[in-house]
C-alpha cells in the first residue's frame, strides 16, 4: 500500500474475526491534505451489484455517470477504481479488500454494501460488525473518515420482481440495516448519501429498472450520481 502524506497515527494492528473470516489488517491513517485538487480527483467505489451496474452497460453505472457529470461541473475524476461484485455481502467485500493489496491512496472512497446481507437473511449484528471494519478499512485508503462517503442501501422492493408482502418485509429489513450504516456514519464523521428515498419515490416508474426487472437502470443510477456529486462538491469546496 503506497503511503502518500504524513502518517499521523502509528500502524494499527487489528485482529478480525467477522462472519467466519479470520485475518489481520494493517491500517495506516494519513493526514488529510489541505485541498482536494478539483482537476485531479482519485475515487474508489466499494460495493456490490449496485456499484458495478448489474444488467446495464458499465457506462450507465453510477460511478461512471458520476465521473461524466463531474466533468460538467469542473471536477475531474482522473482515477476511478471499483472493487465490487454482484452478490457480495458485507462479509464477501470485507474478505476481498483484506486479501487484496490496494496500491493506491484515494482522495475519496465510497462504500455501498448490504443489500445481499438483507436478501440472504444475515443477522443485523453480523452486518454491523462487518460494516464497521469495512468503514475503518475505507478510511485507511484515504485521508480519514471525513473523506469517506457512505451510501445507503437502495430499496429494490418496488421492482416488478418483488410481490405481495415481500415488499413490506424487504423495506423493513433494509431500513434496519440502513439504521446501522447511518449510525456508523454519524459516529465516525463520514459523509452520508441517502439514495433509499430516491428508490422509493422513483421506483414506481418501470423505466427505473433494468431488463432483469430487479436491478436498477441507468436512469436510476443517474439520480444517484447527481446526489453523490453534490456531496463531492461540498467536500472539494470545503477544502479549497
Amino acid at each position: 500500500m503506497n503511503i502518500r502524506g504524513k502518517i499521523i497515527l502509528s500502524v494499527v494492528l487489528i485482529g478480525i474475526v467477522a462472519g467466519g473470516l479470520g485475518t489481520t489488517a494493517y491500517l495506516i491513517f494519513r493526514e488529510a491534505p489541505a485541498t482536494i485538487d478539483p482537476n485531479n480527483i482519485s475515487f474508489l467505489a466499494l460495493g456490490d451489484s449496485y456499484t458495478i451496474g448489474e444488467s446495464v452497460p458499465t457506462s450507465d453505472s453510477w460511478p461512471f455517470q458520476l465521473r461524466d457529470l463531474a466533468t460538467n461541473r469542473d471536477l475531474n475524476i482522473t482515477k476511478m477504481d471499483i472493487i465490487a461484485k454482484t452478490g457480495w455481502t458485507s462479509h464477501d467485500l470485507l474478505q476481498n479488500v483484506l486479501t487484496t493489496q490496494v496500491n493506491s491512496t484515494y482522495d475519496i472512497v465510497a462504500l455501498l454494501i448490504g443489500v445481499n446481507d438483507q436478501f440472504q437473511g444475515i443477522l443485523p449484528e453480523i452486518y454491523e460488525s462487518n460494516f464497521t471494519i469495512l468503514l475503518n478499512f475505507a478510511s485507511s485508503l484515504t485521508y480519514g473518515y471525513q473523506n469517506v462517503i457512505i451510501i445507503s442501501i437502495p430499496d429494490y422492493s418496488l421492482s416488478p420482481a418483488i410481490c405481495g408482502c415481500a415488499k413490506i418485509i424487504t423495506q423493513q429489513e433494509i431500513d434496519a440495516l440502513n439504521q446501522i450504516n447511518r449510525h456508523a456514519s454519524s459516529q465516525m464523521g463520514t459523509r452520508y448519501v441517502d439514495i433509499t428515498r430516491i428508490t422509493r419515490y422513483e421506483g414506481l416508474d418501470s423505466s427505473m429498472y433494468a431488463d432483469d426487472q430487479l436491478h436498477f437502470s441507468g436512469k436510476m443510477y443517474d439520480l444517484w450520481a447527481q446526489e453523490i456529486l453534490e456531496t463531492i462538491e461540498t467536500m472539494v469546496m470545503k477544502k479549497i
